[in-house]
C-alpha cells in the first residue's frame, strides 16, 4: 500500500494518493512536471517540506538509466547484492529468476547487451521482497521488442503489490490495467487523478496544457 497525503515536496504541492494493494497508478506529465521527484518522495529518497509518505514495506525503485548503477561482477551476485549471506535456497531461486529471464546468472555484467541490462535492472527492482514497487521511465531506450518483455515481467510481478510507474510511454502500459488502477497528471506543481481510462483519455484531449501525448 502507498498512501501519500498533503504531500508538498519541491515544486510539488499539496498531493495526496492512495494505490492499494493489488493497484497500479501511472504518473504522467511533460518533463519537468515532477514525476521523478513524487518517486524519489515516495521512496524516502528526499525530504518533504510537509505532509506524510506511508508505505506497506520499503519499497523498491528502478531509476532511470539503472542499467548504469550494476555492481554485481555477474547477475546472479548483483540480484543477491541485498542480501548479506544468502542461502542456498534463496541463491536456487535466483538463478531459476535470471534462467527464466534469458540471463546467464555466471556470465560477466560487463559481456551483457544494453536490453539484457535494463532487464537485470528491473529484476534486482523486482526480486528483493517489497509490497511496493515505483518504476521512473522503464521504457526509455528500449526497442519494441524489449518493451514488450519488460510488460510481461511486470504482469508476472505486480500481483498483491501497489505499483506506481512514471512514464511518457502510456500506450505500453495499457494492456497492465485492471479494475482499481488509476492515473495522476502532474501540471503546475499540482495532482489530478483519474481513476478510469476513458477519463484519463478525456483529460489529455481536454487538457492540451498538461503537455501528454493521446493514447
Amino acid at each position: 500500500m502507498i498512501a501519500v497525503s498533503d504531500l508538498s515536496v519541491r515544486h510539488l504541492r499539496d498531493i495526496s494518493l492512495t494505490v492499494p494493494e493489488g493497484a497500479m497508478t501511472l504518473v504522467l506529465g511533460a518533463n519537468g512536471s515532477g514525476k521523478s521527484t513524487l518517486l524519489s518522495a515516495v521512496a524516502g529518497l528526499i525530504t518533504p517540506q510537509k505532509g506524510s509518505v506511508t508505505t506497506s514495506s520499503r519499497p523498491n525503485l528502478l531509476m532511470q538509466e539503472s542499467e548504469y548503477a550494476l555492481f554485481g561482477q555477474t547477475p546472479l551476485e548483483e540480484l543477491l547484492l541485498t542480501y548479506p549471506n544468502p542461502d542456498e535456497r534463496r541463491m536456487n531461486r535466483a538463478r531459476e529468476v535470471l534462467c527464466r529471464y534469458g540471463i546467464d546468472p555466471e556470465s560477466p555484467v560487463a559481456t551483457l547487451s544494453f536490453g539484457q541490462k535494463r532487464k537485470l535492472a528491473l529484476l534486482t527492482t523486482l526480486f528483493p521482497p517489497s509490497d511496493v514497487l515505483l518504476f521512473d521511465e522503464p521504457t526509455a531506450g528500449l526497442d519494441w521488442f524489449s518493451v514488450k518483455e519488460l510488460i510481461a515481467t511486470l504482469k508476472d510481478f505486480r500481483i498483491g503489490r501497489s505499483v506506481l510507474i512514471a512514464t511518457h510511454d502510456v500506450r505500453s502500459f495499457l494492456s497492465l490495467l485492471k479494475d482499481g488502477d488509476s492515473f495522476l497528471f502532474l501540471y503546475e506543481g499540482k495532482a489530478h487523478i483519474y481513476p478510469r481510462l476513458d477519463e484519463a483519455r478525456k483529460a489529455v484531449s481536454l487538457h492540451p496544457e498538461y503537455g501528454i501525448f493521446p493514447f
